[in-house]
């Protein structure tokens, strides 16, 4: 229809996989649903990190290796959709928890861009929903997206925070979208907001400057 976003389109047989901190939660649900009902192509859900004898699926993706090597095996892996939702497993919290996260969703964002299919890749995250270990790092996961969008000019990079009201479907469609300028979205209730760079020279000279407003950040 006029107006629809543009979606990336993938090869047949592709599969976009979804990490997330809770594979049975609504925001994941929603991630697998887009993949199916609006990409149409096969889905898979893996879960980010696991909890010990109660998950013993994602106990056996826990190795230093283990997720990138079943990434490696996804058949014609085109995308990689991070949900970040709720709270940070205990693992995260530990001395070196935060590095170890990070440099397990670096190696299957590297998996990805290796991929001869990829097109596409989401960090979903829920407004007031996470906790200090999983926020730092969805921002941390941000700043890789920033970078890589500069050099994969062809594969979609999108970040989207969603509130709990939000149209999860129109925002996750257009959060995927190839013809979406803005890298970061913000999802409340049926509208989506654009998160967007302004360029301000800093003259610290005069009074009041910068001009700065709640929720600004300073690069």
């Amino acid at each position: 229809s006029p107006g629809a976003p543009s979606l990336p389109a993938l090869p047949e047989h592709a599969t976009v996989v979804v990490l997330a901190l809770d594979p049975a939660g609504p925001l994941a649900a929603a991630a697998a649903g887009l993949v199916t009902a609006g990409l149409g192509t096969r889905v898979t859900v893996v879960p980010i990190q696991g909890d010990g004898a109660r998950d013993p699926v994602a106990r056996g993706l826990d190795g230093p290796d283990a997720l990138t090597e079943h990434l490696d095996a996804t058949p014609a892996l085109a995308g990689l959709i991070v949900v970040l939702d709720g709270a940070a497993p205990r693992q995260w919290q530990a001395p070196g928890g935060f590095a170890e996260a990070l440099s397990k969703l670096f190696a299957a964002f590297q998996t990805l861009l290796r991929a001869e299919a990829r097109a596409l890749c989401l960090l979903l995250t829920r407004e007031g929903a996470a906790d200090g270990a999983a926020a730092a790092v969805a921002e941390g996961f941000v700043g890789m997206l920033l970078a890589a969008a500069l050099e994969y000019r062809s594969v979609v990079f999108r970040h989207l925070a969603v509130t709990d009201d939000a149209a999860l479907g129109d925002a996750l469609m257009l959060a995927a979208s190839t013809t979406a300028a803005p890298l970061q979205l913000v999802a409340d209730g049926a509208t989506t907001a654009e998160v967007l760079l302004a360029h301000q020279p800093l003259m610290p000279d005069r009074a009041g400057e910068p001009a700065l407003r709640l929720g600004d950040v300073v690069l």
